[in-house]
């Protein structure tokens, strides 16, 4: 199994547009070859973006359901993978 992963670094706004647009062509290459866009760390909150990309909105929304059940005061990791208002599940 091989690993790789790519940082971007810009240097100015215009280098991190430019950056964002070449990590989702990389994301949905990677999601056509079957991989995935997380790593080791998980998705976090820059990759969350791509979730979509390698799940259906029902997949999302049962994720979301979970948390809301694991974690009703989203106290944990707020912002992290699921985007959605306080009550809002």
């Amino acid at each position: 199994c091989i690993r790789d992963s790519i940082n971007i670094l810009p240097n100015s706004p215009a280098e991190l547009e430019k950056g964002l647009r070449l990590y989702e062509q990389f994301a949905r290459k990677a999601v056509a070859l079957g991989g995935v866009v997380s790593a080791e760390h998980g998705i976090g909150k820059i990759k969350a973006r791509y979730l979509s990309l390698m799940f259906s909105d029902r997949e999302i929304d049962q994720m979301r359901q979970v948390k809301a059940a694991l974690d009703p005061d989203l106290m944990l990791n707020p912002g992290n993978v699921l985007e959605y208002e306080q009550g809002a599940v």
